[in-house]
């Protein structure tokens, strides 16, 4: 029998709809837990909207962090990023964090450091990298065909 990997959602708005989706999508991914701690009540409203079986609900992450959970998916709004990586790395999860890995470059190498200390995965979702449009875009522009692109 394959290991269901247990995870927890910290965030529930924007982005963590689509990795609950494709978490829904994968036969040995059991979501367990998802939390919203701006609004009350949001995390349910995910799960319900979602129909996550056999969910919980969180108003916050140090509490969904004392779950029995492998990993956690971070899709907050970027300031919290630094604080929930920590917290669930020195819980023992593993991470994988919405881009950017943390604010300022002090927050990231102390990220760093402890995915380090604690022996555990950190790994940050920068999924549209290599998806088409990305690699068109790129076609276009390293030949110079628009000039000196400042912004995209």
């Amino acid at each position: 029998m394959e290991k269901i990997i247990r995870i927890g959602i910290i965030g529930s708005s924007g982005i963590a709809a689509g990795h609950a989706l494709a978490y829904l999508a994968m036969e040995n991914i059991q979501i367990i837990a998802v939390i919203a701690n701006v609004v009350t009540g949001k995390a349910q409203e995910f799960i319900d909207l979602l129909g996550i079986k056999g969910a919980k609900a969180f108003e916050f992450h140090n509490e969904m962090l004392k779950e029995e959970i492998d990993g956690v998916s971070i899709c907050t709004p970027n300031v919290a990023h630094h604080r929930t990586n920590i917290d669930a790395l020195h819980t023992g999860k593993q991470v994988l964090v919405e881009k950017p890995l943390a604010v300022t470059l002090d927050q990231r190498i102390e990220v760093v450091k402890v995915a380090k200390e604690t022996d555990k995965m950190l790994s940050v979702g920068f999924q549209p990298r290599y998806d088409l449009n990305m690699k068109t875009v790129k076609q276009i522009i390293q030949p110079g065909q628009l000039g000196d692109v400042y912004y995209v």
